[in-house]
């Protein structure tokens, strides 16, 4: 029974779980804790944490209440919100799914063709429906002549910049190889090896003038593209860095994030992997293309307790803030921080899973799934924000309204 009242669905799926008698929907919702809540900006967390084949595509409150929450099959990478529109994830290692605001199925995005395989990475969509993604491939080369120890037929991993129209039509194919040598690779990268993962592109950022800034992880490198031509513009880090770091002798390594920052500064996510001592931060830098200096204006390193060797992103938030996913870390998962480095809000998994990154959106539904028939609210309590129906979908077709009056 449904009492007058106006309504949040944050109440709701928090009553369901706390009726669990009527239902085994949330028997196994990730542990959550909310270890700091200290202003945090407003807005709901978007993670999908992994284990046993299982993925749980989860969205949360700054209270750790959910407000959305589906079991899906494999291993789940990018689950995030679009401008378009879309709720977008990739089931490992081909699947790149894009649904609708109320999680109905819309299509599949990228290209999977002989030549080239979906990376699982990262996906940009735009409000046009157009967007950028990671593709790659695997090329039989002869290194003999190149490297010491070279194979005759090293099997070379590297990447393909897509941007497509929402059609999925090409409107640019950047190829890495044309543009790299393959000895601009990470010392740690052996070029006698078999099989070579070259690249590991895992970042494109949108830049404010149109190119594309692209983070290459194992050339520890965030490099910018020209959109038009695919020519290299330049070239920060790594073995053919190009410019002198200010104040920074650290630098960044196997970072896995670029940003362009709304006050003109990049961001990158170091995780500081082969560096000394290893922990993982948030760097910040001022780019002078004069000068060809990167000033570090900013690191945020959680007092240099966190190391993970792969994962992590930073995203600036509207109001300044960084929201920081500390990638295989559990404890914590994420943090908020403020502009003064003040911890607006942390949060832990203390039963770990696989993460890759998690992501804060000023986003709104009124939509979950159950799985069945009744559900008992209990008494309904006064919400942040109200409204007056709730759609229960069964099977993600029929939909049954119950009406708050």
């Amino acid at each position: 029974m449904v009492s007058r009242s106006t309504l949040t669905l944050s109440i709701l799926l928090a009553f369901a779980a706390a009726h669990a008698q009527t239902s085994n929907f949330l028997d196994d919702f990730p542990e959550i804790d909310v270890v700091v809540s200290n202003d945090p900006a407003p807005g709901y967390i978007f993670f999908a944490l992994g284990g046993g084949g299982v993925t749980r595509l989860t969205i949360v409150d700054n209270e750790g209440t959910p407000v959305y929450y589906e079991k899906v099959g494999g291993t789940v990478y990018d689950f995030k919100w679009q401008p378009n529109g879309h709720h977008t994830f990739v089931v490992y290692p081909v699947d790149y799914r894009g649904y609708d605001s109320s999680f109905q199925y819309v299509k599949n995005y990228g290209l999977t063709t002989d030549s080239l395989a979906i990376d699982v990475h990262e996906l940009q969509c735009f409000e046009d429906g157009s967007y950028y993604m990671i593709e790659k491939r695997p090329h039989v080369m002869d290194l003999s002549e190149t490297v010491p120890n070279g194979r005759t037929n090293a099997r070379v991993i590297y990447n393909y910049i897509l941007h497509a129209a929402p059609n999925d039509s090409v409107l640019w194919l950047w190829n890495s190889l044309e543009h790299y040598d393959i000895t601009d690779v990470d010392d740690y990268i052996s070029l006698s090896n078999l099989t070579i993962d070259l690249t590991h592109c895992n970042a494109v950022e949108h830049d404010f003038d149109g190119n594309i800034l692209l983070s290459t992880r194992n050339f520890n490198e965030i490099t910018k593209i020209h959109r038009e031509t695919g020519d290299i513009i330049w070239r920060l880090g790594g073995e053919k860095n190009q410019f002198t770091f200010v104040n920074d002798e650290r630098r960044f390594r196997r970072q896995h994030d670029v940003r362009r920052l709304a006050n003109g500064n990049i961001s990158i996510f170091d995780n500081g992997h082969y560096s000394s001592p290893q922990y993982s931060s948030v760097v910040e830098y001022e780019i002078d293309t004069d000068s060809m200096t990167a000033t570090l204006v900013r690191r945020y390193d959680h007092g240099q307790d966190i190391y993970t060797a792969s994962r992590g992103a930073a995203q600036e938030l509207p109001n300044g803030n960084w929201f920081i996913d500390w990638g295989e870390s559990s404890l914590p998962g994420v943090t908020e921080v403020k502009p003064d480095d003040e911890i607006a809000l942390e949060i832990d998994f203390p039963n770990g899973g696989h993460r890759y990154k998690s992501y804060k959106f000023d986003w709104e539904t009124n939509y979950f799934e159950t799985d069945v028939d009744t559900i008992d609210f209990g008494a309904i309590h006064y919400g942040d924000s109200a409204f007056a129906t709730v759609k229960l979908f069964h099977n993600r077709a029929d939909t049954v309204e119950v009406n708050a009056f």
